[in-house]
């Protein structure tokens, strides 16, 4: 089996709960987190400041999972995030470790 990079674009609103959510999934030993612009989405989902600077302010995370993991977690996370803008995409994981 393999390792799966995910990466969230979650709304800062819900950047705790997201990362609440994570940290009570088995399998996950730890994540990063870091803030992003979000750019390209329709003026109708921005904010009235947004639409000024041009774009979303959102929080990007990284978690790295078991691909076996990867549709029980995605799963849990349609269920308990559905309809709130937040996205995902997966990568596969070539090489990880830790120097040491």
């Amino acid at each position: 089996m393999s390792d799966i990079l995910i990466t969230l674009l979650t709304p800062r609103a819900l950047e705790e709960s997201v990362v609440n959510a994570l940290l009570r999934a088995d399998g996950i030993a730890f994540l990063s987190s870091t803030p992003a612009a979000l750019h390209g989405l329709p003026a109708e989902t921005l904010t009235q400041s947004e639409q000024v600077l041009g774009h979303a302010r959102a929080t990007e995370v990284r978690l790295v999972v078991n691909d076996a993991r990867i549709s029980t977690l995605l799963s849990s996370l349609q269920k308990d995030f559905a309809g709130s803008g937040l996205r995902y995409w997966t990568t596969p994981v070539l090489d990880s470790g830790e120097f040491k």
